[in-house]
């Protein structure tokens, strides 16, 4: 399982792979991160994806990736922020300092 050329997480999956000392061969692409577990779920292949698209009860299986697999995220705002967007910024930084989310 891959996601289409171009798209961010093709090449993140890329260079995990890459770190890895493999590269990856495609059976499906899909457009959609949220659709990558779902297809892995059917039998299609393996799918790294973000935990946030592993839908509540999946059939499938789940593993993590040692080490894991991350990204930098940058958050730019206003010099004096909304209270939902502060709220939002505080989100990120206790998830930043607990290992990610």
């Amino acid at each position: 399982m891959h996601y289409a050329p171009g798209k961010g997480l093709a090449e993140m999956v890329g260079r995990a792979c890459a770190a890895a000392g493999f590269r990856p061969r495609a059976a499906v692409r899909t457009e959609q991160s949220a659709a990558a577990p779902l297809l892995a779920a059917t039998g299609l292949g393996p799918a790294l994806v973000p935990e946030s698209v592993v839908p509540s009860g999946f059939a499938g299986r789940v593993l993590r990736p040692e080490p894991p697999v991350r990204r930098m995220l940058a958050a730019c705002t206003r010099p004096h922020p909304d209270p939902l967007t502060t709220a939002f910024l505080d989100t990120l930084a206790r998830c930043t300092e607990a290992g990610g989310a």
